[in-house]
C-alpha cells in the first residue's frame, strides 16, 4: 500500500482526497479518481484507502482488473464477502439466502438467488457496516467492475439516504474530450449518493515531478536532456515514464540524439520488457492474464510446474505482485501485454488447458470457447450451463452474456436447437435489461418453431414485449390467443396464456369480460396441478367476483388463494394480500385492509421487490388518504415515485404521482396537485395504460372539483362510462364527484342519471362506499331542485356511513352538504354546530381549503351582513378577498365560479365606494 510520502507530483489531488474524507458532515458522498493509463490513479487511490482508518473510517475496497469484468459479481463478492460473518445473521432470510448463493456459500438446489433480494440484501450488509462508523466504499478501476457488480452497487448507494457513507472509484480515461465507459460508470457510482461528487482529475506530472519520480523510485539521477525526452514521451504519465527510464537504465549504450529505446508505443515498450524474460515465465505470465481471478494453484496446474518459480522473474521485474498465492498485475496493461505477445493458435492451447483446469462452470465455458472458435455444440452446451449457473447466482447480466455467446456458437442443426435456446434465453435477456435483443431473437424463433409447447412460450413472452409499442396492442392481444392455441393439451402453458389474455381485459378497465377468462384459468390450474399458477389463478378470480358483486365476503373468498400464496413466492403487486386488501378499500373497510399491505410492503423491502414496492406503497398510500393519515400517505405515494423513477417503472411512476396529487390538492395545493396529477396521467397515456390513466383522470376532476371549477372536473370525470368508473378504479367518489359538477353546472337531468347508476352499483357490487356517495349526491341533486326536507335525509344518511365506515375526509364532505342543506331550512343553530364540526374536520385533516369553504358556510348563518349595503354572498367575498386571497382562492373556498367572484367584488367595489384591494381590507 502506498503511503503517503511515497507519493510524487500529487500534492493537489492528496489535499483534495484528505479533504474529501475528513468532511465528515458531508456524507454521504463520492469521489472520482480520473486519468489516463498509467497517471498514478491506482497510487493516489491507495493513498487515500491508507489514510482512511486513521480518519475513522471502516474500509471495504476491491481492485478490479480487465479479466474480472466478465465474472459476475466478483466485485461484490470482494467487497462483502470478508464480512459476511459480521452481517449475515441480521439479514431477512430471503437476503441472507440470496447472498449465499450469490458467493457459492450454499448449494445451488432450489431456486435461484433472487436478485432483487440479492441486492436488498446487499444494501442491508452496507448499512449495516455503516451503523457504527463510517465506512468507505473503495473501487480501484472501476471500469473493470463486472456489470452485475456494478448494478447492485448503484443500486444500493441510490438507496442510502444518510448513512455515513464515501464512494471513492478511480477510473481509467482514454481522452480528455470524449468520457469514456468507464469514466462514466465511476461517476455514476459516485453520483449515485445524490450530492455532486468530487472529481479528482490526474492529468501530466511536470518534469520537476518526474525528475523525482525518476530519482526516488529508481535510483537513478538522468540528465537533463534525458530528462526532457522521457517527459516529452511519456507525456507526463507517471507509468510510461518509469518504464521509459528503467529501458535506459538497462540499455546504458544510449547516445545522445538517438531515439529512446522501446519508445514507438506502449505496447511495444511493455512487449519488449515482458520478452526478455524466460519462455517458461511468459507461458506463466499468459495464463495469469488470461485467468479472471489467477492464483499459484492454478498456474501449477495449467503449467505443470512450480508456478512460483516460473513467475521469480517477473516478481522481480515489478510485472505481478504475488499475496497469499493470489497473483496481481501491477498494472493491467502489462497483462494486456503479456496475453497479446502470445500468436492465436498458442492462445487456443493455453484456453484449452485452462477450461480444464478451471472449476468454475463460468471460467470453464469460456475458455473451452476461446479455445475453439466458430460453432461447437460442446462449447455451445458448455456456455448454456454457465448461463443457467450465472442465472442460479442472481445475475442475469451475465447469463444473457452467456446465452448470447452459446446463441453465436450452436450449429443452426442440432440436438441443442437455436430456436428453443431462443426461448430459454428470452426471459434472461429481458431480465438483463436487452428487451430489443430478446425480441429480434424471438422474432427469428417464430419463424421456425414448429407448433407446441416451445412455440406457446415463445408467444406469450413476444406479446409481452411487443405490447410496448405505440401500436403494439393489437399483435400482442393475437399473440397471446397464439400461445393459448399452441398450448394444445398443456394445461400449464393453457393457464400461463390465458392469464395473459385475463390481463389485457383488466388493463383495459374490461373486469366483467376478464371474469370467465380467469374462471378458465382456475379450472385448468386445478387439472395442471401447478401451485404458483394455481395461486395466481385463484387470486385473479377472487379479485374479480369481489370488485363486481359476485364474492360475498372478501376475506373468505380470498381464504384459498391466500393459504396457496404462503407456499409460493408471487410478487406482492399481484399477491392475495394486496388484492384482497384493494378489495377491501374498495368496500371502506381500511383499517381491516391496512395489515395485509402492511406486511406485504416488508416483504418486498426483504426480498428487494422494487415492481411490487411501488404498488403496494400506492395501495397503502391510498388507505391512509382514506383514513385521513395525509402525511403518512404522502411520504408512501413519494417512496412509490422515487423507487420507480429509480427502477424506471413508467406504470407505478403515473399511478403514485397520481396519488401524491390526490393528497396534496386534498391539503390545500391544487397547483401543485394538479401539476403531479397531470404529469402521471401523461406518463400512462404514453404507455396505453388505460386502467391507471383513468385514475389519474379522474384525480384531476376531483382536484378541479376541490378548486371550484366543475366545469373543467366535469371535462376530466366525464372522459369514461360509469361501468369503468365504478369497477376499474379504487377511488371511491370519483362518479360522486362527476355527479357533483353536474348539480353545481344546473345538469340535473344528466345528474339524475348517474345518480341512479351509482345507487344501483353499490346495491349490486356490496360497496357502501357508492351507497353514501350517491346519499350524498341524492342531497346535492334535491337541494339544488328545492326539495329541503330530502336533502337533509339524503345528506344525513350520508354522514352516518360514511362514519361507520371510518372516513373522515368522506364524512367531512357530507356534514358541509348537510349544513348547507340546514342553513338553507333556517335550521341556523343546527347548521351553525353541523358546519363547526365540518371546519374543525376539515381542519384536524390539514384540508385547509375544505375548512375555509366550512368557515364560510358557516359564516352565512348569522343572516344580515355588518356592513350595511353588502348581502350575505357579498360580505364573505370581501372578508375572504380582505384577508389576503385570490380571486381563484375564494371561488374555491366558496364553492363558486371566479366569474362569480369577480361579479361580486365589482358590485361591492361600487357599494362601498372604493377601487382596490387594499381599499377593501382597510374597510374590513
Amino acid at each position: 500500500m502506498e503511503r503517503l510520502e511515497d507519493v510524487v507530483g500529487r500534492e493537489a489531488e492528496l489535499e483534495a482526497l484528505t479533504s474529501f474524507l475528513a468532511n465528515r458532515e458531508t456524507l454521504p458522498r463520492g469521489a472520482v479518481i480520473e486519468g489516463p493509463a498509467g497517471a498514478g490513479k491506482t497510487t493516489l487511490w491507495r493513498a487515500a484507502v491508507e489514510q482512511a482508518p486513521d480518519l475513522g473510517y471502516l474500509v471495504v475496497s476491491v481492485r478490479a482488473v480487465d479479466a474480472e469484468a466478465r465474472l459476475s459479481l466478483g466485485g461484490l463478492s470482494d467487497l462483502l464477502e470478508p464480512h459476511l460473518d459480521a452481517v449475515l445473521p441480521a439479514l431477512p432470510p430471503p437476503q441472507r439466502r440470496a447472498l449465499e448463493i450469490a458467493f457459492l456459500l450454499r448449494g445451488e438446489g432450489g431456486q435461484p438467488a433472487d436478485k432483487r433480494a440479492l441486492a436488498a440484501g446487499s444494501l442491508n450488509a452496507i448499512r449495516a457496516l455503516a451503523r457504527d462508523q463510517p465506512l468507505l466504499i473503495a473501487i480501484d478501476d472501476a471500469q473493470w467492475l463486472d456489470p452485475e457488480s456494478t448494478e447492485i452497487i448503484e443500486y444500493v448507494l441510490r438507496r442510502l439516504g444518510d448513512a455515513p457513507v464515501a464512494v471513492l472509484t478511480s477510473v481509467r480515461i482514454e481522452s480528455p474530450t470524449a468520457p469514456s465507459p468507464g469514466l462514466v460508470r465511476g461517476l455514476r457510482l459516485a453520483a449515485a449518493l445524490e450530492r455532486e461528487p468530487i472529481r479528482v482529475e490526474v492529468g501530466p506530472l511536470s518534469l520537476g515531478a518526474i525528475h523525482r519520480l525518476v530519482r526516488t523510485r529508481m535510483g537513478i539521477e538522468p540528465n537533463r536532456r534525458t530528462l526532457q525526452r522521457i517527459h516529452e514521451t511519456s507525456g507526463g504519465n507517471p507509468f510510461y515514464a518509469l518504464e521509459l527510464a528503467r529501458a535506459i537504465d538497462e540499455s546504458p549504450g544510449s547516445t545522445a540524439g538517438e531515439p529512446l529505446r522501446l519508445s514507438a508505443g506502449l505496447n511495444e515498450l511493455l512487449a519488449g520488457r515482458i520478452g526478455g524474460l524466460g519462455p517458461a515465465t511468459r507461458d506463466a505470465l499468459f495464463v495469469a492474464a488470461a485467468a479472471p481471478q489467477p492464483t499459484l494453484a492454478l498456474i501449477e496446474a495449467v503449467i505443470d510446474g512450480p508456478a512460483l518459480e516460473a513467475l521469480a522473474p517477473a516478481v522481480e521485474a515489478s510485472i505481478v505482485r504475488i499475496e497469499d498465492g493470489a497473483i496481481e498485475f501491477v498494472h493491467p496493461l502489462l497483462a494486456s501485454a503479456a496475453y497479446s505477445m502470445a500468436d492465436a493458435g498458442v492462445r487456443r492451447s493455453w484456453h484449452a488447458r485452462l477450461a480444464v483446469a478451471s472449476g468454475d462452470p463460468e471460467a470453464r465455458a469460456r475458455h473451452l470457447g476461446l479455445a475453439r472458435p466458430g460453432q461447437d455444440e460442446e462449447v455451445a452446451s458448455l456456455l448454456v450451463e454457465a448461463a443457467r449457473h450465472a442465472h442460479q447466482r442472481g445475475a442475469p447480466g451475465t447469463a444473457a452474456e452467456l446465452y448470447a455467446e452459446a446463441l453465436a456458437r450452436v450449429p443452426s442443426t442440432g440436438p441443442l436447437g437455436r430456436a428453443p435456446l431462443i426461448v430459454e434465453a428470452a426471459p434472461v435477456l429481458m431480465a438483463a435489461g436487452e428487451e430489443a435483443q430478446a425480441r429480434a431473437l424471438l422474432e427469428e424463433a417464430m419463424d421456425t418453431l414448429p407448433s407446441g409447447p416451445v412455440r406457446s412460450d415463445a408467444c406469450l413472452l413476444l406479446s409481452g414485449l411487443v405490447a410496448e409499442d405505440t401500436a403494439g396492442s393489437d399483435r400482442a392481444l393475437a399473440l397471446v390467443e397464439q400461445a393459448l392455441i399452441e398450448a394444445a393439451s398443456d394445461a400449464g402453458r393453457q393457464v400461463a396464456a390465458l392469464l395473459n389474455r385475463e390481463q389485457f381485459e383488466r388493463s383495459n378497465d374490461k373486469l366483467a369480460a376478464a371474469l370467465p377468462i380467469a374462471r378458465r384459468a382456475l379450472a385448468l390450474a386445478e387439472e395442471a396441478g401447478d401451485t404458483l399458477l394455481l395461486a395466481q389463478a385463484h387470486t385473479r378470480t377472487a379479485d374479480l367476483e369481489v370488485v363486481l358483486g359476485l364474492g360475498g365476503d372478501p376475506v373468505v373468498r380470498f381464504e384459498r388463494a391466500l393459504e396457496l400464496h404462503r407456499q409460493v413466492r408471487v410478487d406482492a403487486g399481484n399477491s392475495a394480500a394486496s388484492m384482497l386488501a384493494v378489495c377491501l378499500i374498495r368496500r371502506g373497510r381500511v383499517d381491516d385492509a391496512r395489515p395485509f399491505l402492511v406486511e406485504e410492503r416488508l416483504r418486498t423491502i426483504a426480498e428487494g421487490d422494487e415492481i411490487s414496492h411501488q404498488a403496494v406503497c400506492l395501495f397503502l398510500a391510498e388507505l391512509e388518504w382514506l383514513a385521513g393519515r395525509w402525511d403518512s400517505a404522502a411520504a408512501l405515494a413519494e417512496e412509490g415515485v422515487e423507487i420507480a423513477i429509480q427502477a424506471g417503472t413508467r406504470i407505478w411512476r403515473g399511478a403514485n404521482l397520481a396519488l401524491a396529487g390526490l393528497v396534496e390538492a386534498s391539503r390545500g395545493d391544487p397547483v401543485q396537485g394538479r401539476d403531479m396529477a397531470a404529469e402521471g396521467w401523461a406518463i400512462c397515456e404514453g404507455i396505453g395504460e388505460v386502467a391507471y390513466g383513468n385514475y389519474a383522470r379522474h384525480v384531476l376532476g376531483f382536484i378541479e372539483l376541490s378548486a371550484g371549477d366543475p366545469a373543467a372536473a366535469r371535462g376530466h370525470l366525464e372522459a369514461y362510462s360509469i361501468e369503468r368508473g365504478v369497477e376499474g378504479t379504487k377511488r371511491l367518489s370519483f362518479v360522486g364527484d362527476q355527479i357533483e359538477a353536474l348539480v353545481l353546472l344546473g345538469e340535473l337531468t344528466r345528474a339524475e342519471e348517474l345518480l341512479g347508476a351509482l345507487a344501483v352499483r353499490g346495491q349490486e357490487l356490496y360497496r357502501p362506499t357508492l351507497t353514501a356517495a350517491a346519499a350524498r349526491c341524492r342531497a346535492l341533486l334535491l337541494g339544488a331542485r328545492g326539495d329541503l326536507e330530502g336533502a337533509g335525509l339524503a345528506a344525513a344518511e350520508a354522514v352516518r356511513m360514511h362514519t361507520a365506515m371510518g372516513l373522515p375526509f368522506e364524512r367531512a364532505r357530507s356534514m358541509l352538504v348537510l349544513g348547507e342543506v340546514q342553513r338553507r331550512s333556517k335550521q341556523r343553530r343546527a347548521a351553525r354546530e353541523t358546519l363547526t364540526e365540518a371546519a374543525a374536520a376539515f381542519e384536524a385533516l390539514g384540508a385547509s381549503r375544505w375548512a375555509v369553504r366550512a368557515e364560510a358556510e358557516r359564516a352565512r348563518v348569522g343572516g344580515r351582513s355588518t356592513i350595511e349595503g353588502l348581502t350575505e354572498t357579498e360580505l364573505r367575498v370581501a372578508e375572504l378577498v380582505g384577508a389576503g386571497q385570490s380571486n381563484k382562492e375564494v371561488a374555491a373556498a366558496l364553492f363558486v365560479s371566479v366569474r362569480a367572484v369577480e361579479a361580486n367584488l365589482s358590485k361591492i367595489y361600487a357599494k362601498l365606494g372604493i377601487r382596490s384591494r387594499t381599499e377593501l381590507a382597510r374597510r374590513i
